[in-house]
């Protein structure tokens, strides 16, 4: 498959640093609800993780119950039906909208919903595949990272705790919304899918209007 976008992607992260095949049924169980060209790269990539487990792509059957429990009460539970298709090593959830694309993010660890622009245009247009190409493009494994100061962590993290595994994530301890430090030694290795079960549980989680605030920005500078 000659795709520039993922190349471009796979220039900056590398190719997996662990594998994990997508089924011929997984692949299938989406078609006509996700785009055609992610189910392409499960093909071709399958739920792998890239950069020692900073970036995963994920099965999205495996976060359905939690990501229910994340959005239960919230404005977005009834506008859109949402899959994650990838997450973090902090346990950062990059979330698929069917009607509007990457509109929304879950960040356990900072216990926010940020909202995102969104490729509602592009999707009712029949541009799914281009947003979704899109999507891998711009991604930037400083960005998917933590920063102390200019500095990523993760590097450190990898030192101390070694790679993140498929069902694996790291956790501040304390998590950074109750005053916990962006520190290798205060964090600790824990298993995915309970962890992100705690933070839905404990709920209240502040939603982040990015889409607004990156709009107004830009409102300011061209004024």
């Amino acid at each position: 498959m000659n795709d520039e976008y993922l190349e471009f992607f796979l220039s900056k992260f590398g190719a997996p640093t662990d594998v994990v095949a997508a089924t011929s049924e997984q692949v299938e169980s989406y078609r006509g609800i996700l785009p055609d060209r992610l189910l392409e790269y499960w093909q071709q990539l399958g739920f792998s993780g890239f950069q020692n487990g900073l970036f995963w792509i994920t099965n999205p059957a495996e976060f359905e119950d939690v990501l229910e429990s994340f959005l239960e009460g919230t404005e977005f539970a009834d506008y859109d039906n949402y899959h994650v298709i990838a997450r973090s090593a902090y346990g950062e959830l990059y979330l698929w909208g069917e009607k509007t694309g990457y509109s929304l993010s879950i960040i356990p660890h900072l216990n926010w919903i940020k909202t995102n622009k969104g490729s509602e245009g592009d999707i009712a247009n029949s541009k799914a595949n281009e947003a979704i190409q899109h999507f891998f493009a711009i991604r930037k494994v400083k960005t998917i990272d933590e920063l102390v100061g200019s500095s990523s962590l993760f590097p450190s993290v990898l030192k101390k705790h070694g790679s993140i595994g498929k069902d694996e994530v790291m956790v501040f301890t304390p998590y950074l919304f109750m005053g916990g430090r962006k520190s290798p030694d205060a964090m600790a290795k824990e298993d995915l899918h309970v962890f992100l079960q705690v933070m839905a549980d404990l709920g209240g989680a502040e939603i982040i209007d990015m889409a607004t605030m990156v709009g107004n920005v830009i409102k300011h500078y061209e004024s």
